[in-house]
């Protein structure tokens, strides 16, 4: 790899399907006219986490310094966890 190039090295996929009936008690049970009185849903669901690798090369502790802060500006909550990290030290 070169600097800043980017790898996938894997990632997670998840599928869910939901299935429902809801309805009026005891008539939803009665065959044929039940369907009257009752409702049914379908739902499917899929997430997908993909983890990217990009590495950079930092040849002064400037860079470091650059990098860090940029990443503290666009990752929400970051920032306060490494502040908090840097006051444990």
């Amino acid at each position: 790899m070169q600097d800043g190039d980017s790898i996938a090295l894997g990632g997670l996929i998840r599928q869910a399907e939901t299935y429902g009936d809801n309805g009026v008690p005891v008539l939803k049970d009665i065959p044929v006219l039940g369907k009257l009185f009752s409702t049914t849903a379908q739902s499917s669901d899929r997430t997908e986490l993909l983890i990217f690798l990009k590495p950079r090369i930092l040849r002064s502790p400037a860079a470091a310094r650059e990098i860090t802060d940029s990443l503290r500006k666009g990752l929400r909550g970051l920032d306060a966890m490494i502040t908090d990290a840097e006051k444990r030290k």
